[in-house]
């Protein structure tokens, strides 16, 4: 899972951290120095000259690439993310698509304007403190309503949306959605395996689709899927 957190404040940033680390940890963290030196975390700071090099981001990228040491995920935390140079931001991006499983990758940033948008699309925004931006960023009440419908009545949408050829759309707009829900519930301190797990199920349908997998069974699998958890 890969999670932005946004907020012009670098202790706040550094306060929401540390909650997110320890929704995944049974000892939990008291602040981020107690991660510096062990080897499941890989902790991304700014250089001397105040950036983020595309040097950096490899090591990231290479660390990731093992299992964790003694724990049951592995963290990699970029901070202040937005003074990553474009060649880094672009680096990042395959990374931050295939972050899943036991690998939990962390940004944070001052602004959302700060880094691309290809970087907060792949990634569950968190607004410490301003917890109704999260739905005002998106409006999702059309997604609310398709989910609101009975089974039957959502596939006659999805058969309907596979027609347009708008399957790629509509799944990133569902995953949008979920990551919205699942960010919300961190904050709240709720239980979020249900938005976890159907996360999980989108990504993997998107990845089908990319690959040529009839669009209309893999909308139809997410319903399922959806209606099921």
């Amino acid at each position: 899972m890969a999670y932005i957190i946004i907020h012009p404040k670098q202790k706040v940033l550094e306060e929401y951290l540390v909650k997110i680390i320890n929704k995944y940890l049974e000892e939990g963290l008291r602040s981020l120095k107690q991660a510096s030196c062990d080897p499941d975390f890989c902790i991304i700071e700014k250089e001397e000259k105040g950036n983020i090099k595309i040097e950096q981001i490899k090591k990231l990228q290479n660390k990731l690439l093992f299992t964790p040491f003694n724990k049951t995920h592995q963290f990699g935390i970029i901070q202040e993310a937005h003074l990553m140079t474009q060649q880094a931001q672009n680096a990042l991006l395959k990374t931050l698509e295939e972050c899943q499983g036991n690998t939990v990758l962390i940004l944070t940033v001052n602004s959302e304007s700060s880094v691309l948008e290809t970087i907060l699309s792949r990634c569950t925004r968190i607004y410490p403190e301003q917890e109704s931006l999260i739905n005002k960023v998106r409006n999702f009440s059309h997604i609310e309503t398709f989910l609101a419908k009975p089974l039957y009545e959502q596939i006659v949408v999805i058969e309907e949306i596979a027609k347009e050829k708008r399957v790629e759309d509509f799944l990133n707009e569902l995953i949008g959605f979920f990551r919205e829900k699942y960010a919300n519930k961190i904050i709240k301190g709720e239980n979020n395996i249900r938005e976890g797990e159907i996360l999980k199920a989108l990504t993997l349908a998107k990845y089908k689709v990319s690959k040529n997998v009839n669009p209309r069974i893999a909308l139809e699998y997410i319903c399922f899927k959806i209606n099921h958890n």
